[in-house]
Protein backbone atom coordinates (compact mmCIF):
# COMPACT_ATOMS: atom_id res chain seq x y z
CA UNK A 1 0.00 0.00 0.00
CA UNK A 2 1.32 3.48 -0.92
CA UNK A 3 2.42 5.17 2.26
CA UNK A 4 -0.24 8.16 1.82
CA UNK A 5 -2.97 5.92 1.01
CA UNK A 6 -5.61 6.31 3.51
CA UNK A 7 -7.17 2.86 3.22
CA UNK A 8 -10.79 2.48 3.37
CA UNK A 9 -13.06 1.06 6.00
CA UNK A 10 -13.42 -2.17 4.60
CA UNK A 11 -9.05 -2.29 3.77
CA UNK A 12 -8.78 -1.27 7.50
CA UNK A 13 -11.20 -4.11 8.95
CA UNK A 14 -9.60 -6.56 6.78
CA UNK A 15 -5.87 -5.65 8.15
CA UNK A 16 -7.27 -5.10 11.69
CA UNK A 17 -8.45 -8.44 11.92
CA UNK A 18 -5.59 -9.43 10.40
CA UNK A 19 -3.62 -8.10 12.98
CA UNK A 20 -5.85 -9.37 16.07
CA UNK A 21 -5.43 -12.95 14.37
CA UNK A 22 -1.96 -13.08 14.72
CA UNK A 23 -2.44 -12.19 18.12
CA UNK A 24 -4.76 -15.06 18.62
CA UNK A 25 -7.81 -13.07 18.45
CA UNK A 26 -9.98 -14.57 15.95
CA UNK A 27 -11.74 -11.90 14.85
CA UNK A 28 -14.44 -10.77 12.22
CA UNK A 29 -15.78 -7.98 10.61
CA UNK A 30 -19.39 -7.61 11.51
CA UNK A 31 -22.46 -4.98 9.87
CA UNK A 32 -21.92 -2.36 7.61
CA UNK A 33 -22.32 -4.15 4.33
CA UNK A 34 -21.40 -3.15 1.11
CA UNK A 35 -17.63 -2.06 1.39
CA UNK A 36 -19.00 0.50 4.77
CA UNK A 37 -17.31 0.61 8.11
CA UNK A 38 -18.12 -2.73 10.03
CA UNK A 39 -20.03 -2.03 12.90
CA UNK A 40 -18.15 -4.07 15.51
CA UNK A 41 -15.35 -6.58 15.53
CA UNK A 42 -16.08 -9.84 17.12
CA UNK A 43 -13.46 -11.22 19.52
CA UNK A 44 -14.27 -15.14 19.82
CA UNK A 45 -11.13 -15.89 21.75
CA UNK A 46 -9.50 -13.81 23.80
CA UNK A 47 -5.38 -14.71 24.63
CA UNK A 48 -6.06 -13.69 28.12
CA UNK A 49 -8.58 -15.64 28.80
CA UNK A 50 -7.66 -16.97 32.44
CA UNK A 51 -6.79 -13.35 32.87
CA UNK A 52 -9.39 -11.16 31.61
CA UNK A 53 -12.14 -13.63 33.83
CA UNK A 54 -10.13 -12.03 37.28
CA UNK A 55 -8.92 -9.17 36.01
CA UNK A 56 -11.29 -8.22 33.21
CA UNK A 57 -11.12 -4.47 33.19
CA UNK A 58 -7.94 -4.25 32.71
CA UNK A 59 -7.18 -6.74 30.12
CA UNK A 60 -9.71 -5.25 28.47
CA UNK A 61 -8.77 -1.56 28.71
CA UNK A 62 -5.39 -3.06 27.68
CA UNK A 63 -7.75 -4.75 24.05
CA UNK A 64 -9.68 -2.13 23.27
CA UNK A 65 -6.46 0.52 23.61
CA UNK A 66 -4.82 -1.80 20.91
CA UNK A 67 -7.64 -1.95 18.59
CA UNK A 68 -7.69 2.40 19.17
CA UNK A 69 -3.79 2.03 18.26
CA UNK A 70 -4.36 -0.23 15.41
CA UNK A 71 -6.70 2.25 13.36
CA UNK A 72 -4.75 5.05 14.53
CA UNK A 73 -2.19 3.84 12.59
CA UNK A 74 -3.82 2.86 9.94
CA UNK A 75 -5.25 6.05 9.70
CA UNK A 76 -8.19 4.10 9.41
CA UNK A 77 -11.83 6.29 8.56
CA UNK A 78 -13.75 4.24 11.74
CA UNK A 79 -12.50 4.30 15.64
CA UNK A 80 -13.14 2.24 18.29
CA UNK A 81 -15.45 3.53 20.95
CA UNK A 82 -15.76 0.95 23.30
CA UNK A 83 -15.04 -2.97 23.99
CA UNK A 84 -17.91 -5.03 25.05
CA UNK A 85 -16.28 -7.90 27.15
CA UNK A 86 -17.94 -11.16 27.08
CA UNK A 87 -21.39 -9.92 25.51
CA UNK A 88 -22.16 -13.31 24.67
CA UNK A 89 -20.89 -16.52 26.19
CA UNK A 90 -18.64 -17.07 23.28
CA UNK A 91 -17.15 -13.92 21.84
CA UNK A 92 -16.57 -10.00 23.39
CA UNK A 93 -17.39 -7.34 20.78
CA UNK A 94 -15.71 -3.93 20.07
CA UNK A 95 -18.09 -1.32 18.97
CA UNK A 96 -16.74 0.96 15.65
CA UNK A 97 -18.12 4.34 14.62
CA UNK A 98 -16.85 6.16 11.65
CA UNK A 99 -14.41 9.47 12.13
CA UNK A 100 -13.77 11.89 10.77
CA UNK A 101 -10.93 11.88 7.75
CA UNK A 102 -7.38 13.25 9.15
CA UNK A 103 -7.43 16.31 6.63
CA UNK A 104 -10.55 17.96 8.29
CA UNK A 105 -9.35 17.62 12.00
CA UNK A 106 -8.25 20.83 13.60
CA UNK A 107 -4.46 21.05 14.82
Amino acid sequence: MPPFHRPTAEESAIRLTALLDDLGFSSTPEGGGDGGAPEQIRLRHCPFLELAQEHGQLVCSVHLGLIQGALAELRAPMAAERLEPFAEPDSCLAHLAPSPPADSVAP
